[in-house]
C-alpha cells in the first residue's frame, strides 16, 4: 500500500485502522525552527519523524516528514508546533482533525 502524505493545506484526513499516513511541513532547520507534536491525536502514533533538505545552498529550507500510524478508532486532533527548541513559545500552529476507520 502507498503512503498517503498531506501537507500544510491539508485541515482532516480519514485513514484506515491500521493504515499509516505522512505529513509533510516545511520547515527552516538550518535556523533552528522545525516542527514538534504539541498534542497527539490519540487514535494515531508518531512511527518515524525525518527531516530533508528542499536544496543545497546554505540556509535552504527543509521540510519534515512525520509518519502516523492509526491505532484507534475515532477522531482526534494533532497539533503541531513550528519553534526553536529554547524558545518557549512557537512561530506557527497547524492543526489537523484525524479521524480513523475501521477497515472495510
Amino acid at each position: 500500500m502507498t503512503l498517503r502524505r498531506y501537507g500544510r493545506d491539508t485541515s482532516e484526513v480519514h485513514v484506515e485502522l491500521g493504515e499509516s499516513f505522512a505529513l509533510e511541513l516545511p520547515a527552516h532547520a538550518t535556523g533552528g525552527y522545525t516542527w514538534r507534536v504539541a498534542q497527539a491525536p490519540g487514535v494515531a502514533v508518531l512511527r518515524n519523524e525525518q527531516t530533508l533538505s528542499a536544496g543545497s545552498a546554505q540556509g535552504a529550507p527543509s521540510m519534515q516528514e512525520f509518519e502516523f500510524l492509526a491505532t484507534h478508532l475515532g477522531t482526534g486532533t494533532l497539533i503541531m508546533e513550528l519553534r526553536r527548541p529554547w524558545e518557549p513559545m512557537p512561530i506557527e500552529r497547524f492543526m489537523l482533525t484525524v479521524a480513523v476507520a475501521s477497515v472495510s
